[in-house]
């Protein structure tokens, strides 16, 4: 199980957040494929299976999906094992979105299949604004 520590707005593992697609990678093992996540993306997505790393316009990193084969760690916590209630504690200004729960101040999102955590979508400072 791969293990990235989150410091929201700044980094996830040893992806910073402008890093170029380049950077990333050499860092990251298991390249797949680049596509484009869907008709409005402004760039193409990094799949590495585990992940999906999304680029802005200048190919620089600007938000990681993680999928739940991950151990994804934030204060002590992996988000992929924590509850709804759980989260609304660690992200206090969490609030549902369209299915998804979103923190704007820590551009952090995350869906949950019933009870169960997903993705974990770690964003840019102001990624979701």
């Amino acid at each position: 199980m791969m293990k990235f520590s989150v410091n929201p707005n700044e980094y996830v593992g040893n992806i910073k957040f402008g890093q170029t697609r380049d950077e990333v990678r050499r860092l990251l093992t298991g390249f797949k494929k680049e596509f484009k996540k869907n008709k409005y993306s402004r760039n193409t997505t990094d799949d590495f299976g585990y992940c999906h790393v999304f680029y802005d316009v200048e190919n620089r990193v600007n938000a990681v999906e993680f999928f739940e084969q991950c151990n994804l760690v934030y204060q002590g916590e992996n988000l992929f094992e924590i509850t709804v209630d759980e989260l609304k504690k660690l992200l206090p200004d969490i609030r549902e979105d369209y299915g998804s729960y979103i923190s704007q101040k820590y551009s952090i999102g995350i869906t949950f299949d019933g009870t169960r955590v997903d993705t974990v979508l770690i964003g840019c400072k102001d990624y979701y604004c």
